[in-house]
């Protein structure tokens, strides 16, 4: 129990409380060890501008057969083939095709622009995609290397995914799958900062699960999605994390997912995508999971929180129209924080494993 809540709330030193002057300088070189290394881990994601590109949004596909066709290299990162592997460099393999993309985005998220496209690989029929283009406008956040690492994230996601469908293959009678969609790179040739994530286009409304400071979803509640994030932790021996869980739920009750973050015990790990919080981010995730039946039949251990006893209770009986629940909801009186839940029951929660049916 020591150890979980050391986890979830940081390392606690022991001091000798009975040497006034042990205790003030204990606590001196403890705060500004804390700030020194939150300076150092947070560094990286604030050494920017974050301006941003600026375009008008534009929902309407355009008449293809108008639109010039451009030369492209893209770019796959090569899946990892263990759990192992995933800490070591991905591969990339190169080839080349034609693009055509829309003249404007027709929406906007919170790091890219998507715009509608076609996409012709070498020796390969055309097909309707969605290119992503990074909002950020700083130029080092603008280049192949930068995009790359969105891609490993999203290839090391979609690796995982595979494993965890397996486990839940021999647990439930009825999985409900988590995939990724497949995803590449394009850059314009003879333009080599015209770069762009490429993925299949998906035809329903975005979904997002939870995000990667904590943040989970009562509006559109996934116990197997949480369990996943859980599960990704406990499978990697608590190396790293799958969070920021969006995408569709399919007619077949299949989660296809994209644009994944990744906390890493590393916090330098694809640091320039900006989206690895470490440590941080694991603990804020822990601060507001509830572990389910699902957890407990995937053979997760089970996390103790003030959520389970508090919190639980508030999202029982909220009448709310927020959708996500935050950290911040655990530390009632911590200032700028508010309870931001939805109106759900017990029966909500439990919905997922109810659809596994009975466990193998």
């Amino acid at each position: 129990m020591f150890k979980e809540f050391q986890f979830t709330y940081g390392k606690i030193d022991e001091m000798n409380v009975k040497n006034p002057n042990e205790l003030i300088s204990s606590i001196t070189s403890t705060a500004s060890d804390v700030i020194m290394t939150t300076i150092h881990n947070t560094m990286s994601l604030y050494q920017t501008t974050d301006k941003q590109k600026t375009y008008t949004l534009l929902g309407t596909e355009p008449a293809w057969l108008t639109v010039k066709a451009k030369n492209i290299e893209i770019f796959e990162v090569i899946p990892p083939q263990s759990v192992e592997a995933i800490f070591q460099r991905l591969s990339v393999g190169v080839g080349k095709g034609v693009m055509k993309i829309a003249k404007n985005p027709f929406a906007q998220g919170s790091l890219r622009y998507a715009y509608y496209g076609q996409l012709e690989p070498i020796g390969s029929p055309t097909a309707k995609v969605v290119y992503k283009e990074l909002i950020n406008a700083d130029p080092q956040y603008n280049t192949l290397q930068v995009y790359l690492q969105h891609l490993e994230i999203h290839t090391i996601a979609q690796f995982l995914a595979t494993k965890f469908n397996e486990k839940q293959r021999s647990v439930f009678s009825h999985p409900l799958e988590v995939l990724y969609a497949d995803a590449s790179l394009v850059r314009r040739i003879g333009i080599r900062t015209k770069i762009y994530q490429v993925e299949p286009r998906l035809y329903q409304r975005i979904q997002k699960w939870n995000n990667n400071s904590g943040g989970v979803s009562f509006k559109d509640y996934s116990s197997i999605l949480q369990s996943f994030s859980h599960w990704t932790y406990q499978y990697t021996a608590k190396r790293l994390m799958v969070v920021d869980l969006q995408g569709v739920k399919t007619h077949d009750n299949t989660y296809l997912l994209t644009d994944p973050a990744i906390h890493f015990l590393d916090i330098k790990r694809y640091c320039e995508a900006r989206t690895n919080l470490g440590v941080k981010g694991m603990r804020e995730f822990f601060r507001t999971h509830t572990c389910t039946p699902v957890c407990e039949k995937l053979g997760l251990l089970k996390v103790e929180n003030s959520i389970n006893e508090h919190i639980f209770k508030q999202i029982c009986t909220s009448n709310t129209d927020e959708s996500f629940l935050t950290a911040c909801n655990i530390n009632e009186d911590e200032e700028g924080c508010s309870t931001v839940v939805r109106d759900i029951d017990h029966e909500t929660l439990h919905s997922d494993f109810d659809f596994l049916d009975t466990y193998k």
